[in-house]
């Protein structure tokens, strides 16, 4: 029987790992594969599988369902409640704001709620040119209404409040001087109700003016039908 030979048997871990042999050269050279020798070896399914396994992270004590990160009917029911919600809190805000900020214009312009009438004051040419006379409008307030020309129509009129914007004293006019005049401090007014001397001047202030009309002879004016609380 011819001897073996004894390098034969000396096949190193190194040439297994390497992939020098296979199973079968092993047997052929009369030697059994080591531990090691049977690993997978790098790249195949098995050890891709283990190192998948030892790198997948692991939670202790968690179990239970996984939470799916897909939105779900109830999260959007939920997230179209909340929306519906912030909608309509948003709605009453704005009709609140809306309600107020009407109720603050009839506040601040009281002359767009007001209801006016043209009311009857005295035939025109009862009226000589830079005469006046007082008329109490149904509010309550007193109007001077004079004539500064001697033309039929209304520009040869004018309705002017009595009451000095300064400290509410009463003013009169002087139809020579074609003004209206505060005794109070001596303030100065001219024909259209512009303050032009004193402290209502100082202040830029005017006398209120209404609109007058002249229909058949007869002299209108044109005034609020409330009446002063």
């Amino acid at each position: 029987m011819p001897p073996k030979n004894p390098m034969m048997g000396r096949v190193t871990e190194r040439q297994v790992s390497a992939g020098l042999l296979t199973a079968h050269g092993l047997r052929s050279a009369g030697t059994r594969p080591s531990r090691r020798a049977r690993t997978s070896p790098p790249g195949s399914p098995t050890r891709l599988r283990r190192r998948m396994m030892a790198e997948t992270p692991h939670h202790p004590g968690q179990s239970g369902p996984v939470e799916s990160p897909w939105p779900t009917a109830d999260s959007d029911r939920r997230t179209f409640l909340s929306l519906a919600s912030t909608a309509a809190m948003a709605g009453g805000l704005v009709a609140s704001y809306g309600m107020l900020a009407a109720m603050a214009g009839q506040f601040l312009y009281p002359s767009q709620r007001r209801k006016l009438a043209w009311v009857f004051v005295t035939e025109a040419d009862r009226l000589k040119a830079g005469e006046a006379l007082r008329y109490q409008i149904p509010n309550g307030q007193t109007v001077t209404i004079a004539r500064r020309a001697t033309g039929s129509g209304e520009e040869s009129f004018l309705a002017l409040s009595s009451i000095c914007p300064h400290l509410g004293c009463q003013v009169h006019w002087e139809g020579p001087n074609n003004r209206f005049v505060c005794p109070c401090h001596n303030g100065i007014f001219d024909p259209d109700g512009k303050a032009v001397a004193g402290p209502p001047a100082e202040a830029g202030q005017a006398l209120s003016n209404y609109p007058l009309r002249v229909e058949n002879g007869l002299l209108f004016i044109e005034v609020p039908l409330e009446r002063l609380e």
